[in-house]
């Protein structure tokens, strides 16, 4: 009997040992499986919108890659371009070369969402010359590169972690449709001598508040330069008579300069942008009125 019980001892200390362990051991396991299983998925990123990668198709040519010129909301700064779309564009340029006729859009891409510190009509404008200019840089003949913009909604969603980029486009030209442009430029520089951009701004100013207008004219401009031969942007900074003329020859090109530099800042190229100061030789209004004096301290751009 004695043996039965010293049996039926071992039996449940076997039975409650077992229970214990799975009480106190598994449990403790399972929420620390779970607790990483949670750590993991809440230390996942979010998964970022795709880029449009980059490609031109024109027979016979097929130039793609997965990347893209890119740019960040609110940027018309290009993001750093990787060497195999350089090698791309140097493969490009020298088709284009070779076919005269033929002509490169570049069509900047934006949403509504965006703020456009550019001086060109839309921030997508903005990008597109950027990119131009990096085309231009590599030897791309700029008389057949032509830019546009677009407004694309689908990536206003989750656009801060979005990568906005630009979509190319090949087209033919007829010599007809060459005639009527290069008339349509003529037009605009006679346009623009007779009625330059006119900017007013106080001296210290980091940006420069434009008109549609006048950022349409600017667009205008940036075109001309890049299809006209020997074209170049004039800069001439202007002043009141207050103070003494050397001082004031001074100030119009210290604005002018800032002009310039404005304008560079947006891609136009710094060896077609001159600087001239007039100083308070040329007014357009009386400097005997305060009101006179503010309209003659003025900034112009025009054509040379």
């Amino acid at each position: 009997m004695k043996q039965l019980f010293y049996l039926l001892g071992i039996l449940l200390t076997i039975i409650l040992g077992a229970f214990l362990q799975y009480h106190f051991c598994c449990q403790a396991v399972c929420c620390s499986n779970n607790s990483s299983e949670q750590t993991v998925k809440e230390e996942l990123p979010k998964e970022k919108q795709k880029t449009l990668g980059f490609l031109i198709v024109t027979s016979p040519l097929k130039l793609e890659h997965t990347d893209n010129f890119k740019f960040t909301k609110n940027s018309y700064e290009i993001r750093p371009v990787v060497a195999q779309i350089d090698a791309l564009i140097d493969q490009s340029k020298e088709h284009f070369k070779e076919n005269e006729s033929k002509v490169l859009e570049i069509i900047g891409l934006y949403s509504s969402d965006e703020t456009n510190h550019s001086v060109f009509p839309t921030i997508g404008l903005a990008r597109a010359n950027a990119v131009k200019m990096y085309f231009e840089k590599r030897g791309f003949p700029s008389r057949q590169l032509k830019i546009s913009d677009r407004l694309e909604q689908g990536i206003g969603k989750n656009l801060e972690e979005a990568d906005i980029a630009t979509v190319f486009e090949v087209t033919e030209v007829t010599a007809e449709s060459q005639t009527e442009k290069m008339e349509s430029f003529k037009a605009f520089a006679k346009e623009l001598r007779e009625n330059p951009i006119r900017l007013y701004f106080e001296t210290g100013e980091s940006h420069i508040n434009l008109t549609m207008e006048e950022r349409e004219k600017i667009q205008k401009l940036n075109d001309y330069i890049s299809h006209v031969e020997g074209a170049c942007v004039q800069v001439i900074g202007h002043t009141d008579n207050v103070g003494k003329r050397p001082s004031n020859l001074r100030l119009g090109e210290e604005r002018a300069a800032f002009v310039k530099s404005y304008l560079v800042k947006n891609n136009f190229p710094e060896s077609l942008v001159e600087v001239i100061s007039h100083g308070p030789d040329k007014p357009i209004a009386s400097n005997k009125t305060q009101e006179g004096r503010a309209q003659n301290r003025r900034v112009e751009i025009t054509l040379e």
